[in-house]
């Protein structure tokens, strides 16, 4: 998870994706507000293009990771500058990670961080 987290700051999106299993899941906090769900490395290549035309400086900031189980729970912040207005963005962010075969299989991320603490001690999805 730390390396997916330096690979997404460096803006390294082969170094990230190659983290990321073929079947990937990625629920990021744009995609539930919109009710959309990037699936596998064409979903998240998306997902990262679409971020890149919104937002800069984007950097996932002094995460606290915890495993538990199949399921790590990514405690942090966010950080990212506005391209068209410049205003910039900080807030928290946790995120729940649940890995297949060494990959992230489903990533879901959450601005509650009980939320995601709990979704972390729930049984691991599919």
């Amino acid at each position: 998870m730390r390396a997916l987290i330096e690979a997404f700051n460096a803006r390294d999106i082969e170094a990230f994706l190659d983290l990321v299993h073929p079947d990937a899941e990625w629920l990021p906090i744009k995609g539930k507000l919109e009710g959309t769900v990037y699936r596998g490395h064409e979903g998240v290549r998306r997902f990262l293009a679409e971020l890149a035309e919104d937002f800069e400086d984007v950097r996932l900031e002094s995460p606290a990771v915890s495993e538990r189980g199949d399921m790590v729970v990514v405690c942090g912040g966010y950080r990212a500058r506005g391209v068209a207005s410049g205003v910039e963005l900080a807030f928290p962010l946790t995120q729940v990670a649940q890995f297949r075969d060494g990959k992230i299989v489903r990533l879901e991320a959450y601005s509650d961080p009980s939320e995601a603490l709990e979704a972390g001690d729930a049984q691991p999805r599919g």
